[in-house]
């Protein structure tokens, strides 16, 4: 299917904010809770020949034992045959967020915590929480406060 059939959403629309894409989380939050990741040192970029346009991450042991402590079921999706994390191309906004084995694992949890919701029909998501305070004081900002707004609004 061409671009051409596919309309991008404008900058108010829920959709462009958090969505999911096939099973992770996609739009601005998507790629926030990716950059905080990366920026936290829990998932790493690693050699993968398997794609230019979509690089592989490793996870960390710190990662590792971050996301398990959230609930996460990491040996779950190590076990998955299929990526396990990788740089996917958001179709909003200008970068990347996390797909793969470990982006479904983690948005699963997210939907069982209540920090995300699925609406019905629709593959927008509904952020009901503070993915800054899911995720920890180590990914806070300066403060350690962060708004819903913070995820929700572009960079």
């Amino acid at each position: 299917m061409s671009q051409g059939h596919y309309r991008k959403p404008g900058p108010d629309e829920p959709l462009r904010h958090a969505r999911s894409c096939y099973d992770h989380l996609a739009g601005i939050a998507g790629i926030q809770l990716s950059q905080a990741l990366i920026s936290h040192g829990w998932i790493v970029p690693v050699e993968d020949q398997r794609g230019t346009y979509q690089p592989a991450y490793a996870l960390t042991e710190a990662g590792h034992a971050a996301l398990v402590a959230r609930g996460v079921n990491i040996p779950s999706a190590a076990r998955q045959y299929r990526r396990f994390a990788y740089a996917c191309p958001d179709w909003t906004e200008p970068g990347a967020h996390i797909g793969g084995a470990l982006g479904a694992a983690i948005l699963h949890r997210l939907i069982e915590d209540h920090i995300v919701t699925q609406l019905p029909g629709d593959r927008t998501l509904r952020l009901n929480g503070d993915l800054h305070e899911w995720l920890g004081s180590a990914t806070s900002g300066s403060n350690g406060q962060r708004s819903r707004e913070d995820w929700t609004s572009a960079s």
